[in-house]
């Protein structure tokens, strides 16, 4: 048997039940960088280890080997346990893993928690896998057009699963929201993120982790840590002001938030939403919350 989960400290908190089989950390960051589509998974696995080396995250060789003996050790397991949270960070991974699994053979299962995994007790964990579900057709077919859309240049198709719904898998759609939501609205152009960390520095947080704290807990499903809040951080730059270590709103950043100036203007922007790639001062792509819509910019 093998079980899957998000990261290392749920892998841990897994192990401590002493269920029989082997723990699986699942170590990637998919809401960051590329996930392009038209990708072969060998392709797809290159990319992201270069991304995750690019990031300071990892040594590019060590992760692609990584990346490669986990895809290797997934396939090849007879029964899989998937062990997932209601976040965007590991809804992602879960749609990964299910489109990976999708023509296989194996005997595949879901233990899924509205809560994140390292906040429930070794008997709320238990009863987690107690009540597993087994994954059905269903299943696989949600997670496979959400893998795809998410993975799609065009964001639109993305936008109308989330209005449809995955019954099946509840705690995606709302995550994929979120997801589109980092996108620059079309109010303002900033992101949720760089929105959250903008008014926390107005409502007073001055050093990096209290703003992280403040917009952290905004979130309804947090899902980013620290090392992605501060790539978020850096981006905004030209917003915020550095001195030795005190944040403050730049001049430009008032007017963001009075509306008197649009963020995207401001923020040049070279980075990736799956399989979209935002690029310039003028991103081609929109998120018009009111709608719960991408648009087109141009």
């Amino acid at each position: 048997m093998l079980h899957v989960t998000n990261g290392d400290s749920a892998r841990e908190w897994i192990e401590a039940l002493g269920l029989p089989g082997r723990v699986l950390a699942w170590r990637d960051v998919l809401h960051e960088g590329p996930v392009p589509a038209d990708l072969s998974a060998e392709e797809l696995r290159r990319v992201r280890a270069h991304f995750l080396a690019e990031a300071g995250w990892a040594v590019e060789d060590e992760a692609l080997r990584e990346l490669e003996a986990r895809d290797s050790e997934l396939r090849a397991a007879a029964q899989v346990v998937l062990w997932f949270e209601h976040d965007l960070y590991d809804q992602l991974q879960l749609v990964q893993v299910l489109d990976l699994l999708a023509n296989g053979e194996a005997v595949v299962e879901l233990a899924q928690s509205g809560r994140h995994l390292i906040e429930l007790t070794p008997p709320e964990l238990r009863a987690l896998y107690d009540s597993r579900v087994r994954i059905g057709s269903e299943h696989f077919e949600s997670a496979g057009r959400a893998w795809l859309a998410f993975r799609s240049p065009d964001p639109t198709s993305l936008a109308e699963l989330v209005l449809q719904g995955t019954p099946s898998l509840p705690f995606l759609a709302p995550a994929l929201r979120r997801h589109l939501q980092q996108f620059p609205c079309v109010e303002d152009g900033l992101t949720r993120t760089e929105r959250q960390a903008l008014e926390a520095v107005a409502g007073g947080a001055r050093d990096r982790e209290a703003v992280f704290e403040a917009a952290s807990r905004r979130e309804e499903a947090a899902f980013m840590g620290d090392t992605s809040f501060w790539r978020a951080l850096d981006r905004l730059a030209p917003l915020l002001v550095d001195e030795g270590g005190r944040l403050r709103l730049a001049p430009a950043a008032e007017a963001v938030l009075d509306g008197r100036a649009d963020g995207s203007s401001v923020l040049a922007s070279d980075r990736w939403l799956g399989g979209v790639h935002l690029e310039g001062p003028a991103p081609a792509w929109r998120w018009d919350e009111s709608a719960g819509a991408v648009v087109s910019a141009r």
